[in-house]
């Protein structure tokens, strides 16, 4: 019989589970206070995070192309087989260890795609949680300290690593071309109503009694305007040109000696 490494609870039972309140099973009676040496807030904590180990746990599998979501028994089979791989390469009983030790203790029991290390880690952080449980049963609140403190740091770990994943960096690459995208059209639209604006504002200093001043010329322009938003950024715009005006208007005057 293989070795059952998740003893407070079955993940079997929760698989699927995306931290909704838990309907049957230990977690449900957790949550309803009906255990002394569980508090059912801090329950509700530890739940919110164990389910986001389990669901990243099978999205890492999807993206491997192995999938253990057909199944609640393969789901938890894999758990073990990852935590039983981990412990035969220690050459021990897993024990309580900080998740960056872990991982660097197990870092070449796999191929050169992290994936697979990040469900091993993953693994690990609900092995941590059931050992939080089993020293809260006992009383002992510095090893559950521990254990939650090591389990929840292994998910964060997790999702610090998936930034390396090829499928999570093409979505970010996508994301950074779209932003830049974005960026260009909204800098090329601001640059078209920069130029309207400067149209108007020559017509302007033709027929000064169009406006009574910057202000009212800045209120119209705006109300002409699809992407502006601000009267002070043209007012701004009127400052900068009647700057260059007086600097070109300076020049025109220098008339060279003997010209």
């Amino acid at each position: 019989m293989k070795k059952q490494y998740i003893t407070n609870f079955s993940p079997a039972e929760y698989f699927g589970c995306d931290g909704a309140d838990p309907a049957t099973g230990p977690w449900a009676e957790w949550f309803a206070g009906k255990a002394d040496f569980f508090d059912p807030d801090y329950a509700q904590f530890v739940w919110w995070h164990l389910c986001e180990m389990q669901l990243l746990f099978c999205d890492i599998s999807m993206a491997l192309g192995k999938p253990v979501g057909r199944s609640p028994e393969e789901f938890e089979a894999s758990i073990n087989w990852h935590l039983g791989l981990a412990e035969s390469h220690l050459g021990g009983s897993l024990q309580l260890d900080n998740p960056f030790a872990f991982d660097s203790d197990v870092s070449d029991m796999h191929d050169a795609d992290g994936r697979h290390s990040a469900m091993t880690l993953l693994a690990y952080a609900i092995w941590c949680i059931d050992r939080m449980i089993d020293a809260l049963r006992a009383s002992d609140a510095k090893t559950a300290a521990a254990a939650a403190a090591y389990g929840l740091r292994a998910l964060e770990l997790t999702h610090e690593y998936r930034d390396d994943f090829p499928e999570v960096k093409a979505r970010l690459e996508s994301a950074r071309q779209r932003e830049r995208a974005n960026a260009r059209h909204a800098k090329d639209e601001k640059q078209v109503d920069k130029n309207f604006v400067r149209g108007c504002w020559l017509e302007w200093q033709e027929q000064p009694d169009r406006y009574k001043g910057k202000a009212a010329f800045a209120r119209d322009m705006l109300e002409k305007s699809k992407h502006l938003q601000s009267t002070k950024v043209i007012e701004d715009w009127c400052r900068e040109w009647e700057i260059e005006n007086r600097k070109s208007a300076g020049r025109l005057r220098i008339v060279p000696v003997g010209g």
